[in-house]
């Protein structure tokens, strides 16, 4: 049987639960994108694959289609919580975060007075158009509208956190990157994609608190089927699952980060 042609290719870690996330978010707006739409990773969990027979489906064309569509959410305060808005052509609403701050089953890592549709916005403008997109660093910053007292400066924006190569603690560095709004390289495909792909794509809750577990998947499969296999519901051959913690990044336990995971010894027959 002739496998089908590849349609992108992702270089991926999936130790770094934000890129596996990524990927997760990849295949959602795949899906969306070009009906029918499939992905897997490689027997070494180092790329992440993606196949459908549409003739433009390609990550260049996915990626240049999230930079120009509408990214709406509420404003004021309830841009800290409610629900956010992926426009056209993916026609997404994003609220899988609306729980307590201090819920261990939810893998919600901002809190105060950082706004999700800001961040998403400044981590859209700084979105990559290329094949090795989570390794692509910028500083995120708001975006023209989103400027205070008609100041045009170019603020940093914090990201979501969920890159574990961002995570800091405050007495490590000696300061809260939150409060002095540090210039500091963030990787905006994976902190976008990544919260695209926690909506239908949970990780699940492990039995140590603060921890949670996902699985990769060898085959291809539609986003529907493959969020099942994602969040250790649904058992697969060849699959492999690993354990990740969420970090506290203050002594408050507000703020919190995506760390590195580990392999877990599950095998399916």
């Amino acid at each position: 049987m002739k496998q089908p042609e590849v349609s992108f290719r992702v270089p991926v870690d999936v130790t770094n639960p934000g890129q596996f996330f990524a990927c997760c978010g990849l295949l959602e707006l795949a899906h969306r994108l070009w009906p029918g739409a499939e992905g897997w990773f490689d027997d070494s969990d180092t790329s992440f694959f993606a196949i459908s027979g549409g003739s433009n489906a390609r990550l260049e064309c996915l990626s240049d289609k999230l930079r120009r569509c509408e990214i709406s959410g509420p404003p004021g305060a309830e841009a800290r919580k409610g629900k956010i808005g992926i426009g056209q052509p993916f026609d997404l609403i994003l609220n899988w975060w609306q729980t307590n701050d201090d819920d261990p089953k939810s893998p919600k890592t901002w809190a105060g007075r950082q706004e999700v549709r800001r961040i998403a916005r400044a981590a859209q403008k700084a979105l990559p158009v290329k094949s090795n997109i989570f390794n692509y660093g910028a500083v995120l910053r708001k975006r023209v509208e989103c400027h205070t007292n008609n100041r045009r400066q170019a603020d940093t924006v914090e990201p979501f956190y969920f890159d574990a190569r961002r995570f800091a603690h405050a007495l490590d560095t000696g300061f809260s990157l939150d409060t002095q709004k540090a210039e500091t390289t963030a990787h905006p495909s994976v902190e976008l994609f990544c919260l695209i792909g926690l909506q239908r794509f949970r990780p699940a809750p492990s039995s140590i608190k603060w921890n949670f577990e996902y699985q990769t998947w060898p085959k291809p499969l539609y986003a529907p089927i493959a969020s099942g296999v994602a969040s250790c519901a649904v058992p697969m051959p060849g699959s492999k699952r690993y354990r990740f913690p969420l970090c506290f990044r203050d002594n408050q336990k507000r703020y919190k980060s995506f760390g590195f995971s580990t392999q877990l010894e599950v095998i399916y027959e």
